[in-house]
């Protein structure tokens, strides 16, 4: 009978040890981070101001350039995640106006809170898509910017609202690790910069429409 008690006791340890165990390994992985990094296609963004300048028409025309990003998250469910992300992307100025006179980049630095859904199942490959808003910081850096009798240099900042899709699938590892694919639709709104001093203008203002990017990058995650 105290075997039997004994051995019954034994039992009910093991299954209450592994509950906890099960429980906190669950806990554990439901925070996560990704780092994702990876090239970036901008549309032409319109040229509508320029220090007095004409305009009419003008684009601003943009290289292929890159991204990078850095989430943090935690999963609610095993299929939704509220995220926070800063990241960061890069493309070089070709022309402006029609000018190829320009040495210069736009940048675009956006802080999101995204909400992430995936598909869970029982492979190694998880399909998931998401979207987010916030603020980005637009920068305008110039080596050497003109166009008619008004050049422009240095680096000027202005913060836009911006919206963001995206969809990815990602390929386990490990049981917390993980590696994706990754596409990506970012789109903010009109930036403007203002000069500290001009030339023979009539406003102190370079002003941008609105801007639109895609990106395709690789990303890493770790759950803990």
């Amino acid at each position: 009978m105290n075997k039997s008690r004994r051995l019954l006791a034994c039992a009910l340890g093991a299954c209450a040890i592994s509950l906890l165990a099960s429980n906190a390994f669950g806990q554990a992985n439901k925070f996560y981070v990704k780092f994702d990094l990876g090239g970036s296609i901008a549309e032409d963004v319109d040229l509508e101001e320029f220090f007095g300048e004409s305009v009419a028409g003008g684009d601003v025309e943009l290289e292929p350039g890159f991204r990078f990003g850095i989430a943090g998250g935690f999963w609610v469910t095993d299929w939704f995640a509220p995220e926070l992300e800063f990241g960061g992307v890069m493309n070089s100025i070709d022309r402006f106006g029609g000018s190829s006179a320009v040495d210069a980049t736009f940048s675009q630095f956006p802080l999101m809170v995204n909400a992430k859904f995936q598909l869970p199942n029982r492979t190694i490959v998880t399909p998931y898509a998401g979207a987010g808003v916030g603020f980005s910081t637009a920068v305008l850096s110039a080596d050497y910017m003109q166009l008619g009798n008004t050049y422009l240099d240095g680096d000027e900042a202005d913060m836009v609202f911006c919206w963001q899709a995206f969809a990815g699938i990602r390929f386990a590892l490990a049981e917390d690790i993980g590696l994706s694919l990754e596409y990506r639709f970012l789109a903010a709104d009109s930036p403007s910069w203002e000069s500290d001093y001009s030339f023979n203008t009539t406003t102190d203002r370079v002003r941008f429409g609105e801007s639109k990017v895609q990106s395709l990058s690789i990303a890493f995650d770790f759950r803990f």
